[in-house]
């Protein structure tokens, strides 16, 4: 309500009063409106917007009072930042990936974490039953609409049907979790597939996946399926997701098509391991190390850039 936003421009301009900083870097676009005006009156901060996703909100009223509140978001921002030009074009308008004021943000990851172990992956697929000759498909993300889980387990679905060694594991919950499992039921695969919850070793639970399917609605980026790939996993992937995560040479199909066509092409596919996607990863800067001296560099060069002027 107007008191409470009263409330926070007061702090706000207490805050900026008290403290400065050479830059502002904001991942809450709802507030950059109010918060940089007030950043560069009291602190003459150089103003950073980060766009993060390629929807403003799963639900049309946060949708429609998002894009409301990012109405004058391009003056007030010094810099546009996303972490794919698909990001940046839905916060900050189609001209975007022209804009002298744009920044890619690499998403960065713990490179090394992500190699391949083979033992690994014998004491994960020995956690969960996979025998040898079984293929594991996976899956990492929240049960949620976003992730497109009713569409994957109908992909599954006929990916049991065409050859029984097929297995999917999905790790992660969320609000569909019963629906999901309801789905899995109805499609007669309920025994092929495992729900693993959240997990606090995802990289190693990698190592037990055979391929990575990842057929979103929408991504910013989709960090993990970056993560995949420093894993040395093949990759299945909509093409709704931001060309950007291509860093090995994926497969993109679309979400429009049947499932079985998304099956008859995995099941066309190799499962060999390829350890020497880890490095082509860390090549395309994406490990946390080089992201984070970037993201520094660019730091000091528009400070310099601001005190010249």
């Amino acid at each position: 309500n107007l008191k409470n936003v009263l409330k926070f421009r007061q702090f706000i301009n207490d805050f900026f009063a008290e403290h400065k900083y050479d830059i502002v870097h904001s991942h809450y676009f709802q507030l950059d409106c109010l918060v940089f005006p007030i950043a560069k009156r009291k602190s003459g901060s150089i103003c950073i917007s980060h766009s993060h996703s390629t929807k403003l909100s799963d639900f049309k009223i946060k949708a429609i009072r998002n894009r409301l509140l990012s109405i004058n978001i391009n003056r007030a921002a010094d810099v546009w930042a996303a972490c794919s030009d698909k990001a940046g074009e839905t916060l900050f308008g189609k001209h975007y990936s022209s804009s002298s004021k744009r920044l890619i943000i690499r998403n960065g990851i713990e490179c090394k974490h992500f190699i391949f172990k083979q033992d690994d992956r014998v004491s994960i697929r020995e956690e969960f039953g996979y025998t040898d000759s079984e293929v594991v498909i996976g899956h990492i993300g929240r049960l949620a609409p976003q992730k497109n889980h009713f569409f994957m387990i109908d992909v599954f679905k006929c990916l049991a049907d065409c050859d029984d060694k097929y297995r999917l594991l999905l790790i992660g919950d969320g609000p569909l979790d019963k629906e999901v499992r309801e789905k899995v039921k109805q499609s007669g695969v309920e025994n092929k597939v495992i729900f693993a919850g959240v997990r606090n070793d995802v990289p190693r639970m990698m190592n037990a996946f055979d391929l990575f399917l990842f057929p979103s609605v929408y991504e910013g980026l989709g960090i993990v399926a970056v993560e995949a790939q420093a894993n040395g996993l093949k990759c299945v992937i909509s093409d709704t997701v931001p060309r950007d995560v291509d860093l090995t040479g994926v497969s993109w199909l679309s979400i429009k098509d049947n499932p079985l066509i998304w099956a008859q092409h995995i099941n066309g596919l190799s499962f060999e391991r390829h350890p020497e996607y880890n490095q082509k990863v860390i090549d395309a800067k994406y490990d946390i190390q080089s992201a984070a001296a970037d993201l520094q560099a660019f730091y000091k060069k528009k400070v310099i850039e601001s005190k010249i002027r």
